[in-house]
């Protein structure tokens, strides 16, 4: 279980060769004044995607590379 402004959410972990994609997935509510547009970043080296749906909000991260999160991310929203 993982946290954000005191607020429990899941975190789903995925090993994509050699990598590790973490999934955390949160109600919109407890996001509070975070920013919470839909985003595709790469920071540091890792890169994000970020997406709502049904009052939850989904960030992918990981150190794969971009094509693998969108894999991934294409993946969960069609799940959803």
């Amino acid at each position: 279980m993982s946290y954000l402004n005191q607020s429990p959410g899941a975190e789903l972990i995925f090993r994509v060769r050699l990598h590790q994609i973490s999934v955390f997935i949160f109600q919109e509510r407890a996001l509070g004044n975070t920013r919470t547009d839909d985003a595709v970043q790469t920071v540091l080296s890792f890169n994000l995607r970020s997406w709502s749906h049904n009052g939850l909000r989904y960030f992918v991260i990981g150190d794969a590379s971009p094509q693998d999160l969108d894999k991934l991310s294409e993946l969960l929203k069609a799940a959803s």
